[in-house]
């Protein structure tokens, strides 16, 4: 089975991705990997973009990233005040839509129909205050047919959603109220976001041709980066005014620096096999790989493409820039088996973590440097705590069958599952290894759906065919039942009172609906029959 978050292969029994952690809110042992490039198209022949058959006459009217098909535009204001609002997926088959709901269930604002099973990657930009995804961005894959992003400040939202003839992409306030058309009627769409600076880099495709984008989330300001490639992707900076981007012509592919102008600052590789980079989390250094052949060279320079430094040289396979962007967590395959280390960005202070072994995954705990990583010896997995030094190695399990961790927000808690013949066990400790508590114990399957705060897990457990909701605080000895008898559970918020929890429940292929439930368990009611969680966003 291929893992719907990251789309990397996992076994088939697996509860949670042991890549990127599929939807289990803070994974940090995941860096997002270069995207792929984009499927062969799946349904007929699409209309070209409108947009660039009209940009010479319209530009500094519509401002659009693509196009501006008719009916498609809005007139886009300056977005309202945050608002407590849940963004469901409604209906079924080519009946459905997405809307943004009131914490009452009753305030709705119908948003897009949606048509179309396929999904549209995002990826968005790790900024300040989500520090605690220890990684340099966050990705989603959404759910069949749309997917949403919601900006840090809680005013903007990011909406891709499958229609009869193609993907759109709109910007609207949270409400609904105030919309913009990005993109219509395309084959694909990768959205790369960074809500601090309110712009996108956006991929799309039409037939065989692919183009790249910059644009803000009015639709206001469009750079083209590139066009009528054969792939092209970028990633931007957190304050939006650099972007690194890869464009790929007849197999070989070219790496640039630009500024948001679309002005290229730096070449940095030109006719490789594949090269693609990333920002630090304060956006101060540019991180990037360039494979020639078998050998992979990983660099590290500031925004201007200066002060160029290789940090690593090999068969690189994956790689993590610290949260403060002053490390690089980086895998190494030598033959059969991997290395782990962990180097200053100036290439300095490098450190062997670990060698020799089947595979391995690393992450950074953000407010504690430590590094957290999962190793594959003889077909069974450990997973250790250790500082940036290598020092003060913490096992906290070995031998397993499978299993994982992530951290709460604030990184003084680890929470992490075990495998042992054939059942999951769940469990919480200190950023020590020490005063662990059980949460789940030898149960079919377990999955965690969101870590709210320092001190708070909403899980899903299954057991006896059946998936049960609980939460967990921590300091307390026992978890609550919220709901049981459900085929899964895929999605959980608590309001920002911390009264209540709304989550998404399964019962089957065409039996989705939305539930609220107090924390202690009680007053479970009904919140949207019909529907599926997309993201939820609350102004406190």
């Amino acid at each position: 089975m291929f893992c719907p978050k990251c789309g990397n292969q996992i076994p088939d029994d697996s509860q949670f991705c042991q890549i990127c952690g599929a939807s289990l809110g803070e994974t940090i042992v995941a860096q997002p990997t270069p995207p792929a490039a984009p499927p062969t198209k799946a349904w007929g022949k699409r209309p070209v973009i409108p947009i660039l058959a009209l940009v010479v006459g319209l530009v500094a009217l519509v401002a659009l990233l693509i196009i501006c098909g008719v009916g498609g535009f809005f007139a886009y204001r300056r977005l309202q005040q945050p608002a407590d609002r849940i963004l469901v997926l409604e209906g079924w088959g080519a009946d459905r839509a997405v809307y943004s709901v009131d914490l009452t269930g009753e305030d709705r604002e119908k948003l897009a129909d949606v048509e179309g099973t396929g999904m549209a990657p995002f990826y968005w930009i790790q900024e300040e205050g989500e520090r605690r995804f220890g990684r340099a961005g966050a990705y989603g894959s959404g759910v069949e047919g749309a997917n949403a992003y919601v900006s840090p400040d809680k005013k903007n939202l990011i909406l891709a959603v499958q229609q009869e003839d193609g993907w759109y992409l709109l910007s609207s306030d949270i409400r609904g109220e105030t919309r913009a058309s990005l993109v219509e009627a395309v084959d694909y769409i990768l959205a790369i976001i960074s809500g601090k600076a309110r712009k996108l880099v956006v991929t799309v495709r039409v037939e065989d041709e692919t183009s790249l984008y910059l644009l803000d989330f009015g639709g206001e300001s469009q750079v083209t980066l590139a066009a009528q490639v054969d792939n092209a992707f970028g990633f931007i900076s957190p304050d939006g005014r650099r972007v690194i981007y890869s464009v790929e012509q007849e197999g070989e592919q070219d790496l640039y620096l630009a500024d948001d102008a679309g002005e290229t600052i730096a070449e940095l590789a030109r006719g490789v096999s594949n090269a693609w980079g990333l920002f630090s989390a304060d956006g101060r250094r540019v991180i990037y790989q360039v494979d020639m052949g078998e050998t992979s060279i990983l660099y590290t320079a500031d925004v201007n493409g200066k002060d160029e430094v290789e940090i690593a040289r090999g068969q690189i396979s994956q790689w993590i820039i610290s949260p403060e962007g002053r490390r690089v967590l980086y895998e190494v395959r030598k033959g059969t088996e991997y290395n782990l280390y962990i180097i200053d960005v100036d290439g300095k202070n490098q450190v062997e973590l670990v060698r020799g072994v089947s595979e391995v995954a690393g992450g950074f705990i953000p407010d504690t440097q430590k590094v957290i990583y999962l190793v594959t010896r003889g077909g069974k997995n450990s997973l250790y705590l250790v500082d940036p030094n290598g020092e003060n190695q913490i096992e906290l399990f070995r031998g397993a069958d499978g299993g994982d961790g992530w951290s709460l927000p604030g990184g003084k808690h680890i929470v992490y599952t075990v495998k042992r013949a054939g059942n999951w066990s769940l469990y919480l400790t200190d950023i020590n290894g020490k005063e662990k508590v059980s949460l789940a114990e030898g149960v079919e399957g377990v999955q965690i759906l969101a870590m709210p705060s320092a001190n708070k897990i909403i899980y899903s457990i299954q057991e006896g065919g059946e998936a049960k909701l609980h939460l967990f605080n921590a300091g307390e000895k026992d978890s609550v039942e919220l709901d049981s008898g459900a085929d899964s559970f895929d999605a959980a918020y608590l309001t920002p009172d911390g009264k209540r929890i709304i989550y998404a429940a399964s019962y089957g292929p065409q039996n989705k609906a939305v539930y609220s439930v107090n924390v202690d368990g009680s007053k479970r009611k009904l919140f949207i029959d019909n529907a599926s969680i997309l993201t939820a966003t609350f102004a406190r």
